[in-house]
Parts: C-alpha cells; structure tokens; sequence
C-alpha cells in the first residue's frame, strides 16, 4: 500500500487492523492480515502529521478498507512418482489436482486439451530430476501452486540363457536344462519349471508338458521402485522321445540266461538313436548287439534297462522286467518217514521249490522209487505216498516253470519201520532193523555200516554181543573218517500205550580227541525235520560222561556240550539206558532217535563206535522199598506220610513199597502177629531201629523229600535200579482151587548164569490195603518159604515148589498179593521183583478174640533177630517168680532161668547159640505157659 502526501505534509502513519505492517511510518508498506482477519473486511489508516503545528489547519487522515480473502489449497493427488522415480516404459502416467481447474507444467506434461494432462516419460526423456507443478487461481483472483520431482529411468533387464542340444533350439525330451537370467531377481514362468536347490531348471520330463512339443519360457523382472516389470520369452522345441522295447527268450539250458533283442520306435527327422547300452544287476554298461545274450547272477524276475544315445547327444532309459526262466531251485521235504499200509498215516511230501515271484509251477512229476512199479507217482504238488517196506527209496521230483523250463532233484528217503508193539528187542543178528546212516556234514562220509565184530569190537563183555550189530568202518572192519560227522537212524515208535517207557543199548566208544569226538542220542517228534539231544550229564544209566567236546548236533540242540566219550580201555561194551519221560519229550505219538557221531583225529587208530541189542519198552524192573516202621515209633506218621506222596512223583510206576513192621522201639499190633518174621527181615540189614527205608536192599539214611523236592539222590538210585534187566528167575502160578482159608501158589525157579551168585528167592504174602482209612498199605503178613528164603544157586535145571500160608492176622480178604523176590545174598542187591494178585477173598480159620491172664500180660521180645543180647519187656510188674526155657527147633531145652516177681524187664544171654530159630517158653507159679520165637543170627 502507498500513501500520498500532499499540502505540505511530509510523513504520517499507518494503523488500524490486528495484523502487521512492514513498516508504519513508511509512505509505502505491506499489509500481513491476521488470521482471525481472514475472511473479514479490514480498514485501515494513515494519518499525516500537521505540517503547520499550532497553525490553523488540523491533522489529516485517510482510510482503506479491504475485504481479506484466503489463498486456495493445492495439491497433487495420487502421488504419482511416490520413489521420485519413473520407469520409461510404464507409459503415460495420469495427472490430476486439487482443486480441479488447475494446470500441470513441467517436462513431459502433455495437456490433453480437455483439461486434463498425462506425463509422458517417452517425452520427458531418461533424466531429471524433472519438475511437474500444478498452479490454481480461485474466483478472487488467489491462485496457489503444488509441485513433485520426477527422474525417469531405463528399468529392469530381464534377459536370460539357456542351453538346448543345438543351434535350432532342440532339446532332449528327457532333458534338464539350467536357466541362467543377467539378473536374479526375477521369476521364470512356463510349463517344466522347477527349483533344485535355489536354482532353477527347465525339466523336459515333467508332466506338465504332456503332448507340448514347443514351450515358451518367460522370465519377468520387476523394479521396487517404480514397479517397472521386463519380460523375455523364449521358445523351444521338444525331440519326442523314442520307444525302445525289449524282446527276449529264455535260454534254459543256460543257467539264468536269456537272449535280448532291441526294438528302437523312433519317427523323428531331427535326430536317430545311434547306440545301445545295458545294465542290469552287477553287469553296468554293458555294450548292445543285436541277438546278445545276456547270463544273470540268479534266477527270477529281474530289471534291465536299455540307455539308447542319439545322434543329438540325447540319452534315453527304457527298464523292462524280465523273468529268467530258470527254476532257482528244486527241493522238497518228507515227514513221517515210517513204514504204513493204506489207510494209516502215509509219508508226507512237501514241495519247497523256489521260484521267482512271477514264475509258477505248471506240472509236478514225483516217482516215489519202488522198482517194477508203476503207481507209484503222483502228479500233486505235496502228495503222500504209503512205503509198506522199511528201506531206502530214492525220490525223484521233476518240475515244469511257467516259462517252459524243468528242473529236478532226486533225494535217499529212508523209511524207517513203524513200531507201535511192545517190547522192541533190536538185535540186528537177523537183519540191519530197518536202521539207515547218513552223514550230517555235506559232502563228507559216513562210516557206519552193519556187520559183525570180526575181533575189532571185542572185550570184557563181548560175550553179550558175539552176532550182528552196527558199527563205523571206515577201513572195512573198524574206525571212521577223519572229521566225521555222521548219524544212525532207528525205527519211528508209538510211544503213547507205553507207561513205564524207557530206551537201552548196549554201546561200544572209542575216539580220539576228547574236545572234539563222541556221540550223543538225540529225538524228533516231527519226523526227523528237527532234532534234539536226550537226556543230561550222568543221567541214569551210564548216560553222557563229559561236556567238554564241542557241541554234537549243534548249540541249539545241545547248549551244553554233552556227550559220551571213551578211549582205550573204557571202549567196552557197556549197557546204557535211560527213562523216556513226557517231561522231555512232550509228544509221544511219534518218536525217533538216532546216535549222532562225531570223530576227528585219527592218531591213535581209533575203533570207533557200535551199537547192539536196541531195547524201547516198558521198564521192566521193580524197585523195591522196603520200609521198617512200627505205629510206635516217634516219626512214624511223616515218615508213612512220605512214602504216600513218593507215590505221587514222577518215579511212582518203578516203586514197589512194602511194609515191614519191625518190634522197634517195642512191638506193635501189626508186629504182634508175626514178629519173628518181620525182624528177621530187619536183620538182614541189621537194622535195629525204625523208621528205616531199604532201596533194592541198599540202606538209605536220608530223607525221602527235600522240602517239597523229591531227594535227589532217591532219584537218581530209583531210576537207575528201575533201568537194570530184571533177572527173569521166577514164575509165580497162584492155585485158584485152594480153599477160602490157604493161599497156595506154586513157584518156578529157572537157573541161568546169575544162579551160580550167592542168590535167594523170597515171598512176601502182603495186605496190599487194611481198610484202615488207608493207612496202612502194602503191609507184610508172611515170608516163604522161610525167614532164610530159598537158596537158587542149589538149582540146574529149572524147579516148580509149591508153597502154602493157612491164612491168619490179616485185616482184610481180598487185598491179597504175592510179592516174590531175587536177592544177592552177600550184596543183598535185588535182582528181580514180580507181583501176583490173589484175586480170590481168603479168610482165617479161626478168630481168637480173648486171650487168657497170663498171655495178657504182653511180653515184647527184642531185639528180634538178635546176635546173642535179647530183653524181655513186660507191660506191668511180674505178680510171680517167671520161669525162662530155651529150646532149639527140635525141642530140646537147651538153656533156663527164673526172673524175680516184681520185675518190669529182664535180659537174656543167648550169646553162643548156632544161628537159628528157637522158642522162649515162659510158665508162672500156676503153670500158665506163653511162647515166643526168637531168631538168632552170627
């Protein structure tokens, strides 16, 4: 604003409104409004000083009054170049403001003529940075400006190389081609991309270019910045990939061989396959020519893959399955190898070939090798087959693969006898038994063989096997193979009807190397498919004697080493037995044993090993228990106890336990009625308190149970008595026509070689039940002929007695039995025990029920047998002076004494008298007599 003086005025001064003036006292200032102005009319004034001062004229002042109008806002909308950058070839940009109305000025606006304006980079050119304004002017002439800097750029490059098999841009359909861009950031699109391991491939066998022969690859790459995208595209062309099959013939007179022949299907002008390769199992690369046959490590199905190259370089794979025609193996197994008729269970086949997974068996030919016979084949895959003769058969099994090739194995199935009756007695002096040897270890021999000694298997004992037997001979008479290991097979048995089942032989060993050399028995229940040892170290009877030799049959079957061995004078003949017990082997229906041998060194001429006289059967010899007890003996009822619950364990079939009851510590009810008998018993073993138990005359002091153990070494004794062979000496023939009142039996005596041994037969007439509660069993009543027995070694020929009991002091009458026993007289070992039932009641003549005063008294006569010091025991004071006569057998007295009234015992001398029976004849002051029979013994 100006301000003109006039008059003579020379300055003044502005005022009024709330804003600021540049300069108040200036002729010429500017005006800044206030903002509360804003919109308001504004006066404002200058006031010039008085040029006259006192004079007459006054100040003057002049006014301007204006109306303060506001500038328009401006801007420009969308932030077009929000990075001040712009690619070139992103094109026109749009421009618009605010307010609408405006103009845009700058490099590269283009006005539209329509009151619109584009940029256009083209036009601005790559540079800058280049400024875009936008100017407006409102209706009160107030005009206002926006403005942005743009620079235009290039952008990105997106160029790329790849690699294809030639110059016309072909690849391989079974290609991977790697994708190379300039620069990195971008992304390749397209059918057959992939990223392996950050970088990225074109694959030419992915699925996604099924039935696509030309392909395009783009790659794209965008600037942040301006989001500028390029994008190049590249096209290539697919070689179809060719069809290579292969054909080929099996070639089955060459092992796992076939014959391959190439069929290459390939229409296409722009290359051709110009060579073969093969590969297969262990036999890469592999050189192709047309009819090559090719030979594989096994039979079956197997992969070939053919690599075909063509003239482009391209590789092909083509893999066939193809199935060799040779059978990987024919084999089959047998079982139940025993002799059977029609319509008992046949010997079972089993075919076990091995074929590939894809080859099958069309046809199986099995001749079952009986000669002149021509039903005996089968046309099954596992048929059975009934050998009625035991022997050796050779098997033959042919078969046909579905590929036309055979193959076929012939196997010595031997058929062993089926035994089922009992007992078996093996001999071998009529024939071989139906026993077959094979050696266990392939490829070696086995040098058993059926024959006679011929002065190499003799002994001590040979008498005991002077026929035929088996044995090993390596040399014709003797001795077998270095390293040999080799088994002898016996019948199969039936083993369920048997309840005592036990297996003896009689064995000669001799080897070399006690580590490594011996022999073991060993079972199968299942035909002889596997098989087990039998029985444990120092077994019963003569059983495995060492456990040093390396395993015979395997650690499996024999963890724990076990075998027989013998060398020098220990080879001879020895018996060998053993209980068969369901403990061991679970199933009896069908057993087999055989001897599995094994010999090494050859240092010292060996015999080698022989077997003879095979018994299976029951066990035949009874053990006896004798138990001296009495109702008044402290331990009487654990020890009746004890031989009850014997009868329960495992060795209670081999048992026979009789009851002696004995006049220690003092008689009981069971003693009374025939004490001189039953302590002459006792005396035999001297035994001279009760309770007292004798195993087959042999005196065992320990306790029957260990606990609830059964004692081992009752066992052990039990077992190995029970295993013996009885004697065979007597026949017991009870006479049914004797009368209700005597038991007669009659007695044959049949002197053999043992008769010439210090032997007695004994017979026991026994209660085998009193009907007591059952407490009382197997209670000795008798022994015949005599306390002394009878004497066999007076027999040569055999001897029929009879003998007779008028039958007294029993409880029962039906419970009845004949005990009859064979004791060596020195040894007092029992050689035979035979039990006969009397299966009629027998009753006693006469039943005494009231005895008079004096024999109430009760008069106990001990010990009975005695060796001269005998005590006389009265059950109350003598009420009289007691006379004492002793007479011999023939009456006569031959000594006598009086013991005072009042006395409760006395003690006789009869030290001196001969060994026999005499009688104690008591009488008292009124002539009352009493006997008793006291037996004297050296």
């Amino acid at each position: 604003m100006e301000a003109q003086l006039l008059n003579g005025a020379s300055s003044g001064s502005w005022s009024g409104g709330d804003g600021n003036f540049t300069s108040t006292n200036s002729q010429v200032t500017t005006y800044t409004p206030d903002p509360s102005e804003y919109g308001s009319i504004v006066t404002l004034t200058y006031t010039a000083n008085d040029p006259d001062g006192s004079g007459p004229c006054n100040t003057a002042s002049d006014a301007i009054s204006f109306t303060v109008n506001t500038l328009p806002t401006v801007g420009i909308t969308g932030d077009p170049f929000p990075n001040g950058l712009y690619c070139v070839r992103n094109g026109l940009e749009e421009l618009t403001g605010t307010p609408a109305g405006g103009v845009f000025t700058g490099r590269g606006v283009v006005d539209n003529g329509d009151g619109t304006f584009d940029f256009d980079p083209n036009a601005a050119t790559v540079g800058g940075p280049y400024t875009i304004t936008y100017t407006y002017e409102n209706a009160n002439g107030c005009s206002n400006i926006a403005e942005t800097v743009v620079e235009v750029t290039n952008g990105p490059i997106s160029s790329f190389d790849i690699e294809t098999d030639d110059s016309n841009n072909y690849f391989c359909s079974n290609a991977i081609l790697e994708l190379e861009p300039d620069d990195p950031n971008g992304d390749f699109t397209g059918n057959g991309i992939e990223v392996i391991g950050g970088i990225t491939y074109f694959n030419a066998a992915s699925a996604e270019l099924a039935g696509q022969d030309t392909v395009e690859i783009t790659y794209s790459v965008t600037e942040s910045a301006t989001s500028c995208t390029a994008t190049t595209t590249k096209r290539i062309i697919r070689i179809p990939e060719p069809e290579i099959t292969i054909e080929y013939q099996n070639l089955c007179d060459v092992d796992n061989a076939v014959q391959i022949l190439i069929n290459p299907g390939y229409n296409n002008d722009q290359d051709s396959l110009v060579s073969y390769q093969l590969e297969y199992e262990n036999a890469p690369n592999r050189i192709y020519e047309v009819g090559q046959i090719e030979q594989f490590n096994s039979p079956g199905t197997k992969e070939i893959t053919v690599i075909g190259t063509t003239f482009l370089g391209c590789t092909f794979e083509s893999t066939t399955t193809i199935n060799v025609g040779n059978i990987q193996s024919v084999d089959f197994s047998f079982s139940n190898t025993k002799t059977s008729s029609s319509g008992e269970e046949p010997t079972q086949f089993n075919n076990e070939s091995f074929l590939d997974g894809v080859n099958s068996i069309t046809s199986y030919k099995w001749d079952f090798g009986i000669e002149g016979s021509n039903t005996d084949t089968s046309s099954m895959a596992n048929p059975t087959f009934n050998f009625e003769v035991a022997g050796t058969y050779s098997v033959q099994l042919i078969i046909e693969s579905s590929l036309g090739c055979t193959d076929s194995i012939r196997k010595n199935v031997a058929i062993v006898p089926a035994i089922s009756s009992y007992p078996y007695y093996e001999t071998f002096n009529s024939n071989s038994g139906g026993w077959t040897t094979k050696n266990i270890i392939k490829d070696s021999l086995s040098s058993w063989t059926y024959g006679t000694s011929n002065g190499a298997f003799e002994g001590k004992n040979d008498n005991q096997n002077p026929g035929y037997f088996w044995k090993t001979a390596a040399n014709g008479e003797f001795g077998y193979y270095q390293n040999e290991n080799s088994f002898l097979e016996g019948p199969s048995f039936d083993l369920t009807s048997l309840e005592k089942p036990m297996i003896a032989f009689d064995m000669w060993l001799d080897v070399d190397d006690s580590f490594r050399a011996g022999a073991t028995l060993e079972f199968s229940t299942d035909g002889g498919n596997s098989w087990n040892i039998f029985g444990e170290l120092e077994d019963e009877l003569n059983w495995y004697n060492t456990s040093n030799i390396s395993p015979i049959g395997g650690t499996n079957s024999n963890p724990l080493n076990y075998a027989w061995y013998f060398i020098a004078e220990e080879r001879n003949w020895i018996r060998v037995a053993h209980v068969i017990d369901e403990s061991e082997i679970s199933n009896l229906e069908s057993v087999k044993f055989r001897i599995n041998f094994k010999g090494t060194l050859l240092n010292s001429n060996p015999s080698g090993m022989a077997i003879d006289n095979f018994y299976v059967g029951e066990r035949q010899k009874l053990v006896l228990l004798e138990n001296f007890t009495n109702l008044n003996a402290d331990n009487y009822i654990n020890n009746r106890s004890s031989v009850q619950n014997l009868m329960n364990t495992k060795i209670a079939n081999d048992v026979l336990p009789l009851n002696f009851h004995i006049s220690m510590p003092f008689p009981d009810s069971v003693n009374f009625r025939n004490s001189v008998e039953l302590d002459s018993r006792a005396s035999i073993y001297s035994i001279d308190e009760s309770p007292k138990l004798v195993i087959d005359g042999e005196i065992f002091n320990e306790n029957i149970f260990e606990g609830n153990v059964l004692n081992n070494s009752l066992l052990q004794k039990v077992t190995r008595r029970s295993l013996l062979e009885p004697s065979e000496l007597i026949d017991i023939s009870i006479d049914n026509a004797a009368d209700k009142h005597t038991i007669s039996f009659n007695a044959t005596l049949k002197p053999n070689q043992e008769t010439t041994k210090n032997l007695k037969a004994y017979f026991f007439i026994v209660e085998k039940s009193t009907n007591k509660g059952n407490e009382l069993k197997n209670i000795v009543r008798k022994i015949l002929p005599n306390i002394n027995g009878f004497n066999l070694n007076d027999l040569s020929e055999p001897s029929t007695n009879n003998y007779q009991w008028a039958v007294e002091s029993i409880y029962t009458n039906e419970e009845l039995a004949i005990i009859s026993i064979v004791q060596d007289r020195n040894t007092n070992k029992i050689l035979e025990i035979k039990v006969n039932d009397i299966n009629q009641p027998k009753y006693q003549n006469t039943i005494t029920n009231v005895k008079n005063g004096f024999e109430s008294l009760g008069i106990n006569v001990y010990p009975n047998p005695s060796r001269g010091e005998v005590q006389m025991i009265f059950n109350k004071e003598l009420n009289s002076d007691l006379k004492i006569f002793i007479l011999d057998s023939n009456g006569k007295i031959i000594q006598n004494t009086k013991i005072k009234k009042g006395s409760l015992k006395a003690e006789l001398n009869l030290s001196g008298l001969a060994s026999g029976v005499y009688h104690i004849i008591s009488k008292d002051s009124d002539g009352k007599l009493n006997r008793q029979k006291i037996v004297i013994i050296d």
